[in-house]
């Protein structure tokens, strides 16, 4: 099968469990893929094993092209691309806010979100939730990860905490910012936007009790047993979903000590897990079908592409996806402050 395809797209998950061979197979064959991971352990296992010959087969292997983590790999690509066309300088900080959303759990996510902490020893998964850096093993820099936790953002204009999926979208953008170096020193950060202190308490609570339950063993197997894999939301319920997001970025100081801001903002308008999600990956794998000429060129944007290598989807297909998806029904705007 891999050996008849131009671009493998699966979402077969949880990946730590039953993606590796797929990989193996892609990168030996010189066949490009594209996945929907939010594993962070699965994406430094594959960095590890298959980085370099995929570099060397000149084959693009693509992870996490779904709601985990386009939105905020995408969006944190457009600031930094925009702060470096329009004004020559590079991205000191970028923060995301999940602004408004709707949208269902499957059992498949709460599958893999879950066997995080069980696919790892507790010294793996420590570092895991403590290192933002952690999907990139080519790097030894430790880079403490942070949370936004019920804290008033100015920027935002309104009380924010943690974003429930920080935890692969972080690490991902970590993984674009070591081959596009985003600017000295980088930060990203994610959190949630909250109507006031006590909604941003609310949140909080809710959040870490969820992944409490998850991260246990005896929790997962409840949870699994009430949504397992293969369950979802309604089609009525896929339709009524959507997400905004709102990214900020602020530069490094320019010849006259100023920083400059920029904001780009994502949108879709279906449920983001899965109507959102399946333009996002079926996207990626057309972009890669019918456009792999053009990645490499100046065709996705200021930053260097990566033709062939584990990658993100802002390092390999940056702004040809941008457009594609615009294309596709969603938002992704940008523009100075």
């Amino acid at each position: 099968m891999v050996a008849q395809a131009k671009v493998v797209l699966t979402t077969v998950g949880p990946y730590a469990q039953h993606g590796e061979k797929l990989v193996s197979a892609c990168v030996r064959i010189k066949t490009d893929y594209v996945d929907l991971t939010g594993e962070p352990q699965f994406v430094r296992r594959m960095a590890e094993k298959y980085h370099d010959l995929a570099v060397q087969n000149n084959v693009l292997i693509v992870n996490g092209c779904g709601m985990d983590s386009i939105p905020s790999d995408l969006g944190t690509f457009l600031v930094a691309d925009l702060l470096a066309t329009a004004k020559g300088l590079q991205t000191q900080q970028v923060k995301y806010s999940l602004v408004e959303g709707s949208g269902g759990f499957s059992g498949g996510t709460i599958a893999s979100l879950g066997l995080i902490a069980s696919d790892l020893s507790p010294a793996e998964f420590a570092e895991l939730k403590a290192n933002a850096n952690y999907a990139v093993p080519e790097s030894k820099e430790v880079i403490p990860a942070k949370s936004v936790v019920n804290t008033f953002d100015k920027d935002f204009d309104s009380y924010q905490t943690v974003a429930i999926m920080e935890l692969p979208n972080i690490r991902n953008v970590y993984r674009s910012h070591w081959f596009n170096k985003y600017g000295p020193d980088f930060e990203y950060t994610e959190s949630s936007t909250c109507p006031n202190y006590f909604g941003s308490l609310a949140m909080t609570s809710v959040v870490y009790s969820l992944f409490g339950v998850m991260w246990s063993s005896i929790g997962l197997k409840m949870m699994l047993r009430m949504m397992p894999q293969g369950s979802g939301p309604s089609d009525e319920s896929i339709k009524k979903g959507f997400f905004t997001i709102h990214l900020i970025g602020k530069s490094t100081p320019n010849a006259a000590g100023e920083v400059v801001k920029a904001k780009a903002i994502v949108k879709g308008t279906s449920d983001p897990g899965y109507g959102e999600t399946s333009k996002m990956i079926s996207e990626s794998a057309l972009c890669l079908a019918l456009q792999r000429h053009q990645i490499g060129t100046s065709a996705t944007g200021s930053f260097k592409s990566m033709t062939g290598g584990v990658v993100t989807p802002s390092t390999s297909m940056g702004m040809l996806l941008v457009e594609r998806l615009r294309k596709a029904g969603m938002t992704f705007d940008v523009a100075l402050l």
